[in-house]
């Protein structure tokens, strides 16, 4: 759930930025094949960016996953360097459950969405079995009541009777529909469609479709208007009254986007800054890469244990001094060893150990008795059962040559009110038993996973 809740974050804000790129930066530019790519691609990389996982660049989230992990599952080389996962269970408080409602609203939207783009359709489907159709100048036309304006879908023309082949106005609301047939424009409304099926509550959906349809009309006028520019603006003027009967179309009117329409077409000459603008593309898909990074749940998770442990355990010897032959060397013990006879000993550096010959026991027992001791202690915090709050602490923490726990440290919080339990409650724990590498006491690194879980 979370992570689907990330992608379609992720998708709106990628779609709002698009929209107000393209708004405030290509608008007016009148170079339209670009305008219609930027706007098809820029809306399938809205799709497609957050589905990608950028593991090579450093996310803030990285460090806080990897050396947790990595102490987490660090029984794969030695079991007595981590207790076992500790569980925090408490009674989750009865409240209204807005994320069904939500999820039910979401459902119904999509459905009612669904049903309108079927319903438009089929419409236009009636309206090529009810009337008569006819084979002109190398274009399928339905001849409809007129009381219709002329549209285009598909393959098909859809033009008002009386049909006359011989006016001129006809003969150019043809070609304007030629134009829309050959370059395949009522794809592009059908996928347009389909994203607002499934982003309907987001504004900016609507203004790309918008901005894609104004498109395609600027391309069939441009195609159009080099023929006679002064006839075809008359055109669309005697035209400007009649009003579409459907939207998943390319009426000729589009009398909403007359005077814009006019305007694009008393351009005669490219704007050379208009490349500069275009080049801006770039660097506002490497802001979608960015964003889509630095919410990307690191790939450590999937790795397996041994590969997290020698990982993490090489940055640490690395930070300690070790020299690459020493790393590697432990790494090979990582894939080795086994619990057996004589322990491996594994140090971080001069003052702390991983794992040592004797580790440090509690109250006379074994590593599991302070587990149970930190079970015991830790309480659910009430704040954190209000909200909701649940998630796997980790948290690192040395047993000193006094038997003191010192240098408690969060490798991956949940929320302030978890992570400063588990902080309290390590703080109250009695002194240990310290652990002992040849004979003499040490300090001892260990960690503990600390999962709060709510009923």
């Amino acid at each position: 759930m979370a992570e689907l809740i990330r992608y379609l974050l992720l998708v709106n804000i990628f779609l709002v930025l698009l929209t107000l790129f393209f708004r405030l930066v290509l608008s007016r530019e009148n170079w339209l094949k670009t305008n219609r790519i930027v706007i098809l691609a820029g809306i399938t990389l809205s799709l497609i960016i957050p589905l990608i996982r950028f593991d090579i660049l450093p996310s803030p989230e990285q460090a806080l996953i990897v050396i947790p992990e990595v102490l987490g599952n660090i029984n794969s080389f030695n079991p007595d360097f981590i207790l076992n996962e500790i569980q925090i269970y408490g009674t989750a408080p009865i409240v209204f459950p807005w994320l069904s409602l939500l999820q039910g609203l979401y459902l119904l939207g999509i459905t009612i969405m669904l049903m309108m783009f079927l319903t438009r359709i089929s419409n236009i489907r009636m309206l090529q079995k009810s009337y008569p159709m006819k084979w002109f100048n190398e274009l399928f036309i339905t001849i409809l009541p007129p009381n219709y304006s002329s549209f285009s879908f598909l393959g098909t023309v859809y033009h008002p009777s009386p049909f006359s082949p011989d006016d001129k106005i006809t003969r150019l609301i043809l070609e304007h529909e030629r134009v829309h047939i050959s370059q395949k424009h009522s794809w592009d409304l059908i996928f347009i469609e389909i994203i607002q099926l499934v982003f309907f509550y987001n504004p900016a959906v609507y203004t790309l479709r918008k901005q894609l349809v104004l498109t395609h009309e600027f391309l069939a006028d441009q195609v159009v208007a080099k023929v006679d520019r002064k006839q075809y603006s008359l055109a669309l003027f005697q035209n400007f009254f009649n009003v579409p009967h459907f939207t998943l179309n390319h009426a000729f009117n589009q009398s909403t986007f007359l005077k814009r329409r006019i305007t694009m077409l008393q351009k005669n000459t490219q704007n050379r800054w208009a490349a500069f603008r275009y080049f801006m593309v770039i660097p506002m898909i490497g802001t979608f890469m960015l964003l889509s990074a630095f919410t990307t749940v690191n790939a450590q998770e999937k790795k397996t244990k041994e590969e997290v442990a020698k990982e993490v355990v090489a940055i640490k010897l690395k930070e300690a001094g070790f020299d690459k032959k020493d790393i590697e060397e432990i790494q090979r013990r990582i894939d080795k060893t086994e619990k057996v006879g004589t322990k491996e000993v594994i140090k971080l550096n001069n003052d702390v150990f991983f794992v040592v010959e004797d580790m440090p026991t509690f109250r006379g027992g074994d590593l599991e008795s302070f587990r149970n001791y930190i079970q015991k202690t830790i309480k659910y915090p009430q704040i954190a059962k209000e909200n909701g709050i649940r998630g796997t602490v980790y948290v690192t923490f040395v047993v000193n040559k006094k038997g003191e726990i010192t240098s408690i440290k969060i490798e991956r919080g949940v929320d302030p009110s978890l992570d400063n339990e588990v902080i309290r409650a390590l703080k109250s724990a009695p002194k240990w038993s310290p652990g002992k590498q040849r004979g003499e006491m040490v300090n001892v690194a260990m960690a503990i996973p600390v999962k709060f879980n709510l009923k």
